[in-house]
């Protein structure tokens, strides 16, 4: 996991992908058409990690040559296979439009289900076995009971 100053990058790659996935599935096209897109400043204020009144100011400071942690979450995010680069967004080459992968769209997907949710995906398999144990031992004890009373003992 990346730190930037204090800044939980990998925290906040996800939160920008969720972000960027949720812009995806409301306008794709956005995401699709030269001259338009997302590019990491844009989406750190959409996903609430800059004040979205201030992605201006960010952006042209990064430009100056200020350090950002935006860029170092972008590329956490390629190298995650979440996402890909697009010259053709707002900003150009100068800063690139980032549109999701698939992989990228089952994670962010994934991230958005609630706790629960997470929890029985992860143990699904050893869940469905103990379920059915404890129902077999319910089901034995409630017949052996059954024919223990109907035998008289």
């Amino acid at each position: 996991m990346k730190k930037v100053k204090g800044i939980n990058t990998s925290k906040c790659a996800e939160r920008m992908l969720i972000a960027l996935v949720k812009e995806y599935d409301w306008n794709p096209a956005m995401l699709s058409e030269p001259g338009f897109g997302l590019d990491g400043f844009d989406l750190a204020g959409k996903a609430g990690i800059i004040s979205a009144k201030k992605v201006e100011e960010y952006r042209k400071a990064f430009f100056s040559g200020y350090p950002s942690g935006i860029p170092v979450m972008t590329t956490l995010m390629e190298e995650r296979d979440w996402v890909e680069f697009s010259d053709l967004g707002t900003y150009g080459e100068h800063s690139k439009a980032l549109f999701p992968t698939v992989e990228g769209i089952d994670r962010a997907h994934w991230l958005m289900h609630p706790w629960y949710h997470k929890a029985l995906d992860a143990l699904k398999g050893d869940v469905r076995t103990i379920v059915v144990a404890v129902i077999t031992a319910i089901v034995i004890t409630l017949l052996t009971t059954w024919i223990l009373r109907l035998l008289g003992w």
